[in-house]
């Protein structure tokens, strides 16, 4: 197996006193194989317990997969206030998976594996592609801090089966609304209610 996550991040505070602006990014590579093998003898036998049938198996599988991760983040916030600020969002995130898993018996004529079995093999394409934008408003006080907002998600999804010569394409938008109140008597101590 071979993993790779990187991250980058970046904030910088503005002219006005609580106004800042900051990106976040991520990036993995992660990749992963597999080779095994199956060997099975099964008995069949018929209502009086007579053998039937004798089957015999002897596969080589093989996995092969790869995954990206693209994700970013830019967050502005505006204060309205000395207590009231006002924070701007988008993010997007980008997925590829490349998947293929395969099933292979030896023929009669050989002693390689190297008959794929269609009903035990498939390849598969991948693709997540999400954006979303929103704004919430931060209230602060000394014990006390109310934030609320709402975003809109854009997400698409495609599939495409090697194999079989299928595509999918799936589309929906999403409305999140959110809420959270927080409380900190003490320091050391703090209450969190999200939405």
């Amino acid at each position: 197996n071979q993993d790779f996550t990187s991250e980058i991040s970046w904030r910088k505070r503005l002219n006005k006193k609580g106004r800042t602006i900051s990106y976040t990014g991520n990036w993995s590579n992660n990749a992963k194989t597999g080779n095994g093998f199956l060997f099975s003898t099964t008995e069949f036998f018929d209502v009086t317990g007579q053998p039937t049938r004798l089957q015999e198996l002897d596969q080589n599988k093989t996995n092969n997969e790869r995954q990206q991760v693209i994700q970013n983040s830019v967050v502005y916030t505006e204060p309205l206030s000395k207590k009231l600020f006002l924070e701007l969002t988008y993010k997007n995130n980008f997925n590829r998976n490349n998947a293929e898993r395969n099933t292979f018996e030896k023929p009669l004529s050989s002693d390689k594996y190297s008959s794929m079995v269609d009903t035990l093999s498939n390849h598969f394409l991948y693709r997540a592609d999400d954006h979303s934008g929103g704004f919430s408003f931060r209230f602060t006080e000394k014990k006390y801090m109310f934030s609320i907002g709402t975003s809109v998600g854009r997400t698409n999804f495609r599939l495409e089966e090697i194999t079989k010569a299928d595509k999918r394409n799936i589309g929906f938008t999403n409305l999140l609304p959110r809420a959270s109140i927080r409380f900190t008597p003490k320091k050391q101590k703090s209450f969190n209610l999200t939405y």
